[in-house]
């Protein structure tokens, strides 16, 4: 009888623990925000760059895998979904400041990447306020996955000491593009909970 108590039990922490998973990922994702940021400004560090670049691979993947497990498992809560796209607005903010700062890319095409997201992330409160949480579509899973490979390139490039200025502003200005059409379908989807 103990012995069939404690197989329950460990069930039941095992299922709370599988459940809590993606919140967690999604959650570890924004810690390690910060760390990115350090490594990726710390000079005094030999290799930071390339840190930087592990840290970001690592948080990305945190991404893909918080994603799967929800909809695997059917783990997807209201929490997931308004929490996930703010922690990948974080860790994009993030870089494409400090990317700019460094003259690595155009400051204006991170103004109009930043502004979509402040933008969008307004909507999407006031959604939920009025009790609609409303999960990011194919578009906006594109630009995130798109903005993702576009900074991991650029920071690859800057590690092995290559400024292709071409290539960093093609792929920044691409990713302009699908943050914006991604927007502006978010904005479609939402004018039943937002009256402009």
């Amino acid at each position: 009888m103990g012995k069939k108590n404690e197989n329950n039990t460990t069930g039941k922490c095992s299922a709370g623990c599988i459940a809590r998973l993606p919140n967690r990922l999604t959650i570890f994702r924004v810690i390690l925000t910060p760390i990115f940021v350090a490594f990726l400004l710390c000079h005094s560090i030999p290799g930071h760059l390339w840190i930087a670049l592990i840290v970001y691979m690592l948080a990305s993947v945190t991404d893909y895998l918080d994603g799967r497990i929800a909809r695997k498992y059917n783990l997807i809560s209201d929490f997931g979904k308004f929490l996930d796209p703010i922690a990948d607005k974080i860790l994009v903010a993030a870089a494409l400041v400090i990317f700019s700062y460094c003259h690595w890319i155009d400051p204006v095409a991170v103004f109009l990447i930043l502004a979509r997201e402040m933008l969008i992330s307004g909507i999407r409160m006031t959604a939920a306020a009025r009790g609609a949480v409303i999960a990011a579509d194919i578009s906006g899973k594109l630009k995130t996955f798109f903005t993702l490979i576009t900074i991991i390139v650029i920071l690859f490039l800057h590690c092995t000491g290559r400024n292709d200025t071409l290539l960093s502003e093609t792929l920044i200005w691409i990713s302009v593009i699908l943050t914006w059409v991604s927007g502006i379908r978010y904005l479609n989807t939402c004018r039943d909970y937002v009256r402009f």
